[in-house]
């Protein structure tokens, strides 16, 4: 019987016809959802004589897998901030966040679009920069692009001062240069805290210099490995931050316990 549920769940296919769904000793999985790489998301429940809760089913299966419904994704960012379906798809064309996937569900009428429960995450936070730093969703899109494409030589801009930057002659940079220099680092990592914070579960504010996890107070720390003019890899850590202790340096921020690690490369 497992030999034969393999062979279905690999087809992505049930006739709901085979001695084991008859018997009702099917494992209970109708087909799968997969990636565009056919990877195996999560797999669809049998329809069974409770239509009426198959989909709530359907919905709490994926979710435990991370993924979460376009319906119920809008609605919930629509509790955060005004966010029409149109602004989803215009996300997804500018790579901020990762495109849904469209499927079929045997039974059911129409599509449904499945989304990694992260763009929960990264939606209200990139709304609320946009508003914040008077960033447009193209700067947006040019940052997370090259964190997300890791461009290892034009990152390097991002983390070294003006002056250590290669090619440039720091006497014909004037007062403007450095000004638009440090604003676009400050923008940047901005940007980068949002996919950090979203890759370990956390939503961004820059309101609020720290969280509170599980009761600690952490303070997150970024910090890129650089060698030959090139951006190797950028940590990004969540650092516990114990009460009365008191931080004025970079020194004091690395004798802090790391609580949570998110490695970009």
């Amino acid at each position: 019987m497992k030999d034969k549920f393999k062979e279905c769940a690999k087809k992505g296919i049930c006739s709901l016809n085979c001695s084991e769904y008859k018997k009702s000793e099917c494992p209970g999985y109708h087909s799968t959802i997969v990636d565009e790489n056919g990877k195996v998301l999560f797999r669809i429940p049998l329809i069974d004589e409770y239509r009426d809760n198959y989909f709530k089913e359907l919905e709490e299966c994926a979710e435990e897998e991370g993924y979460i419904t376009k319906q119920e994704l809008l609605k919930k960012i629509n509790e955060k901030c005004e966010f029409p379906s149109r602004k989803l798809t215009y996300y997804m064309n500018l790579g901020l966040i990762p495109k849904g996937i469209k499927t079929f569900i045997p039974y059911l009428k129409g599509s449904v679009s499945w989304f990694e429960k992260k763009v929960l995450l990264i939606i209200p936070a990139i709304e609320r920069l946009t508003k914040g730093y008077d960033l447009t969703l193209k700067e947006v899109s040019k940052y997370a692009n090259l964190i997300h494409n890791f461009n290892s030589e034009e990152l390097v801009n991002y983390f070294l001062p003006l002056e250590e930057i290669k090619g440039l002659n720091p006497e014909e940079c004037d007062e403007y240069i450095r000004y638009a220099h440090k604003l676009n680092q400050h923008k940047f990592k901005s940007i980068l805290k949002v996919y950090a914070y979203a890759k370990a579960g956390y939503e961004y504010d820059y309101r609020y210099p720290s969280l509170t996890v599980d009761n600690k107070t952490l303070i997150s720390s970024i910090k890129a490995e650089i060698s030959d003019n090139r951006v190797k890899k950028i940590y990004v850590r969540f650092l516990e931050l114990k009460p009365g202790i008191k931080i004025s340096n970079n020194e004091d921020l690395a004798n802090l316990p790391v609580f949570k690690e998110v490695i970009f490369s």
